[in-house]
């Protein structure tokens, strides 16, 4: 099926990733809206932070890990990502980005940070984690966030956006 066949069937009748996708984009959205700049740049970073910090590291592989079945062992990493995410949030909280010199979001750069959000979250998740079998994503989905073309891009857009309306 061809990938704007298969985007057509997904938003007439759309399914489990599109509602992932909707409570991401709704989440991110709320937050952008409802903090400064300084916390959505923050939260921007601990996610390239842990990203990185997850890929390298060394302690996925312990021995009691191989008895792990699929989703204990996807829970794991999940469970591992999710605290360096807050860990480093809070360290960049805590001494990074003053809030007082920066100001809210306008609505249109909420819209487009979550969007970015959204897909750099789920860029990471499909390229990263093996979800196959819990949840076969589409093809579009699969093309548009784990294909390593447009992974990089993930990466990049909101460092472009970040610098285009800075202020």
């Amino acid at each position: 099926m061809p990938i704007l066949a298969q985007l057509d069937s997904i938003l007439v009748n759309p399914s489990w990733e599109v509602l992932l996708y909707l409570f991401l984009f709704v989440s991110l959205l709320f937050y952008t809206m409802y903090f400064k700049k300084g916390k959505i740049i923050a939260l921007f970073l601990s996610l390239y932070v842990a990203i990185f910090s997850f890929i390298n590291f060394p302690y996925l592989k312990f021995s009691f890990i191989d008895t792990f079945n699929s989703f204990e062992y996807l829970s794991y990493n999940v469970a591992i990502f999710i605290v360096f995410v807050v860990v480093f949030y809070v360290l960049f909280i805590k001494i990074g980005i003053p809030e007082s010199s920066l100001s809210k979001s306008r609505w249109y750069e909420s819209v487009l940070f979550s969007v970015l959000g959204t897909g750099l979250v789920m860029s990471f998740f499909l390229h990263f984690f093996k979800v196959d079998f819990i949840y076969e994503f589409s093809d579009f989905s699969k093309y548009l966030f784990s294909s390593n073309d447009l992974f990089f891009w993930w990466i990049i857009a909101p460092f472009l956006a970040f610098f285009f309306f800075k202020r």
